[in-house]
């Protein structure tokens, strides 16, 4: 009798041992082949893993972008460093709205009361003691910056007595007037030193052009107005617009 596996069983007792003994051989082989296939593999793994160590991915961390400068390239020790410096013209005095009326080929002449709209004050803000700057160093500082004239630290811009009248002549005119007063202030955030030392001095100057300049607006006539005009029209002219 043969079976499909190609065994011949003749019933004795002996030849299946026989059987059993071939088929556990068999067995026996198969798992030693399987385990050499393991550990052919794991070898295998081992290696490629050995090869590749070499090849380390990328640290994370800062992006050079990000890392800080040498001192001597961000900055110097005794040096102001200056943010945005901002320039605008602004508003210290208006006079009322004043109604007048010249006919054609006459001229009158006119003397507006100007009244203070703000005082200005030249210096450094917050303000604090025993600094390692004085108020000054900074405006001087700012000058060399931007080539500026600027108002002296500690300096308070009013209307003195003798300029709180403005005196004009004109030819024909019809409508009601405002004076105005402008100067132009300047305004910078700045950082005197490293900032990682306890001596840094943080803060903001603020001061003008010591050069204001005057106007005359017509009540209701909004076009091409500059700011501090703007804000005239908007304070003194009120009801009188519709005069």
């Amino acid at each position: 009798m043969h079976y499909e596996d190609g065994y011949r069983c003749d019933k004795r007792p002996r030849d299946g041992l026989n059987k059993l003994a071939i088929e556990k051989g068999m067995q026996q082989m198969r798992t030693s082949f399987r385990r050499l296939l393991v550990a052919t593999a794991v070898l295998a793994v081992s290696s490629c893993t050995a090869q590749a160590a070499p090849q380390m991915a990328p640290s994370v961390g800062k992006a050079p972008t990000d890392r800080p400068l040498p001192k001597n390239r961000s900055c110097q020790d005794g040096k102001f460093h200056w943010g945005k410096v901002t320039r605008k013209d602004t508003l210290i005095a208006a006079s009322d709205a004043h109604r007048e009326h010249i006919p054609a080929g006459r001229t009158a002449t006119f003397t507006y009361t100007l009244v203070p709209i703000r005082t200005l004050k030249s210096g450094v803000t917050p303000p604090r003691a025993n600094d390692a700057i004085s108020p000054q160093k900074a405006v001087t500082a700012l000058e060399k910056e931007t080539g500026l004239d600027l108002a002296k630290a500690g300096t308070t811009f009013t209307l003195g007595p003798e300029d709180k009248t403005l005196e004009t002549k004109s030819g024909k005119s019809s409508g009601v007037i405002v004076a105005t007063v402008s100067i132009e202030t300047v305004e910078a955030p700045f950082l005197y030193g490293c900032g990682s030392e306890k001596d840094d001095v943080r803060g903001t100057l603020t001061t003008w052009q010591p050069a204001p300049y005057t106007s005359l607006i017509k009540c209701g006539i909004k076009d091409e107005l500059s700011r501090p005009e703007v804000e005239a029209e908007a304070l003194m002219c009120g009801q009188r617009n519709s005069d």
